[in-house]
């Protein structure tokens, strides 16, 4: 199965993220779900939760906060 998220920052550290993460990798993991997330934004904080290897993120618009 595929499944396909739209976040606003997937970099941020709030509760959303969070929920993301856990529910993708345990999707990832446990059922071998074609997981892909798109992050409408993407400033320069690295990334706070580690996603499987697995599940793709795209960034639409890069750079936001120079």
């Amino acid at each position: 199965m595929k499944l396909l998220l739209i976040v606003d920052n997937i970099n941020g550290v709030g509760g959303i993220e969070r929920v993301i993460n856990n529910l993708c990798n345990y999707f990832c993991k446990e059922y071998f779900y074609e997981i892909e997330i798109v992050s409408i934004f993407l400033d320069k904080r690295i990334e706070f939760f580690s996603f499987d290897k697995n599940i793709k993120i795209t960034y639409i618009m890069k750079n936001i906060n120079t």
